[in-house]
């Protein structure tokens, strides 16, 4: 199975999101957009793997009071032709602390997480084209009071995830 661990930016905010997508589709943006549902903030990558209960107890061992997410700007990743286009969130030490938390915890539990430099935002497309940079990106805040193991799976051709192991911040 393929898993990641994310924080669920909420359904008001998913919804708020979908609504940005659908208007950057009115005005001409193409590519293949994220459903509702998926958008969430990954902060660790695990890939494909059969230890989905291993990776559930390196969660457990984390420890984080709960902390508010605020929306930043529209930003890119840029490769082989395809964009992805993203939103992103305001620094936030605590979001930083937590996605370094939950690294460490997975490598020690074995799990080969990438080194790479810790860019906190939601993927709203892939292989996007004819973005319109001057519609403003919608505006919101979230409480990262859980951490979800997720798995990744196609479904008829569709991508969802299926929340596996949730663990709620301390209070």
């Amino acid at each position: 199975m393929r898993l990641f661990v994310c924080i669920d930016p909420g359904s008001d905010n998913r919804l708020k999101l979908e609504k940005y997508i659908t208007l950057q589709r009115k005005h001409g943006a193409l590519g293949s957009f994220t459903r509702a549902g998926n958008l969430h903030l990954t902060l660790a990558f695990i890939g494909e793997t059969d230890r989905a209960q291993s990776a559930a107890a390196a969660l457990d061992a984390l420890d984080f009071a709960p902390f508010t997410l605020f929306s930043g700007e529209i930003g890119t990743f840029s490769g082989g032709g395809k964009d992805v286009v993203w939103l992103g969130v305001k620094k936030c030490p605590e979001l930083e602390k937590l996605a370094a938390d939950t690294a460490q915890a997975l490598r020690r539990s074995g799990f080969a997480i990438e080194k790479r430099p810790f860019v906190p935002h939601l993927t709203l497309g892939r292989g996007v084209r004819n973005w319109n940079a001057s519609l403003p990106p919608p505006e919101f805040s979230a409480l990262a009071n859980e951490v979800v193991l997720m798995e990744s799976t196609r479904v008829n051709g569709v991508i969802k995830y299926i929340p596996l192991h949730i663990l709620m911040a301390r209070d």
